[in-house]
């Protein structure tokens, strides 16, 4: 088995932008979760993200961290920054991200600038980082231009830490609506994007999607690796015991476990000490291999084998 974990890097950008999902009782959660952020409950900033990268750098451990492409940016003079434009889904509320982007830099603001913690810390052999949106928007909820100009200005934002990305998933795991299923992955082939975190579809805010455990698959001329499972520091023991007892299931077979978190429910490690001191165990008997998105890149496909490495 295969051993993928990817970090949704979003920083402060959990505290500004919600999920078009969100019912009212979520919503209230979010406001709740803001205010605990103020006063020490979940990590504010970029403290759960500095917790993961010095364990991960500790273990050598390959990660893929899909990082907001604002959070590339050392400090911004506001929106626009490279010529994205405003979302236009409904669901996008009206003091957003774009009404409040005045600008700053990582020393006013450290949760939503993130270059020179990247620049210091992340750009090392056994990560791959890669892009989460620019400013965490609903992709399928958006047309073609949105999406494009949004990619565009996280490319650009990577790219100016000499970071050239080639994976990406999706803010909410939004990536394929059934009304125009290739509209996204479109935009992220022309702008060198080559694998991608997959759940399946969508029916605009109805979910026809689900985790899964299998082999690569190919999407509209992409790598997908479709999600497993995601763990949060926030868990309890059970939830912790679910999902090891779910990896050890797929051991002996020829498969992708990709297992998803977020940078901001770490306020410690013990969740994560757990699951990977058992994956490097597994790695150690031979069982797992741990890799990383782009490790996936080169991937061929073919009817008769399924795929092959180039």
């Amino acid at each position: 088995m295969d051993f993928c974990l990817f970090v949704d890097t979003e920083a402060d950008f959990f505290y500004k932008v919600h999920s078009p999902h969100f019912s009212r009782v979520d919503m209230l959660k979010w406001h709740g979760n803001k205010i605990l952020g103020r006063v020490g409950r979940y990590p504010r900033n970029r403290k759960g993200l500095k917790g993961l990268v010095g364990f991960f750098l500790d273990k050598r451990l390959p990660v893929t961290f899909n990082i907001v492409g604002h959070l590339y940016l050392k400090s911004c003079n506001g929106f626009p920054h490279f010529a994205e434009v405003r979302p236009k889904a409904d669901w996008f509320f009206k003091k957003d991200w774009y009404y409040w982007d005045k600008g700053g830099d990582c020393f006013i603001s450290p949760g939503l600038y993130l270059g020179d913690f990247i620049e210091e810390n992340m750009k090392v052999p056994f990560f791959c980082l890669g892009i989460h949106s620019f400013s965490h928007e609903s992709y399928t909820l958006e047309d073609e231009d949105v999406i494009f100009k949004s990619i565009r200005a996280a490319v650009i934002s990577a790219r100016n830490l000499d970071v050239n990305v080639e994976v990406f998933d999706a803010p909410f795991n939004m990536i394929e609506d059934i009304k125009n299923p290739e509209k996204i992955f479109n935009v992220l082939k022309n702008n060198g994007i080559k694998v991608v975190a997959y759940s399946g579809k969508d029916d605009h805010l109805r979910k026809l999607r689900e985790y899964k455990v299998s082999r690569p698959i190919e999407k509209y001329g992409l790598v997908a690796l479709h999600i497993s499972n995601y763990v949060e520091g926030t868990f309890n023991s059970k939830k912790i015991n679910n999902i090891l007892n779910d990896m050890e299931k797929y051991l002996d077979k020829n498969v992708v476990y990709v297992l998803g978190t977020h940078d901001f429910t770490w306020r410690n490690l013990k969740n994560m000490k757990r699951i990977i001191d058992r994956v490097m165990d597994w790695e150690r008997k031979g069982f797992v291999k741990i890799k990383k998105f782009d490790d996936y890149k080169d991937l061929i496909f073919d009817k008769k084998v399924d795929f092959k490495i180039k």
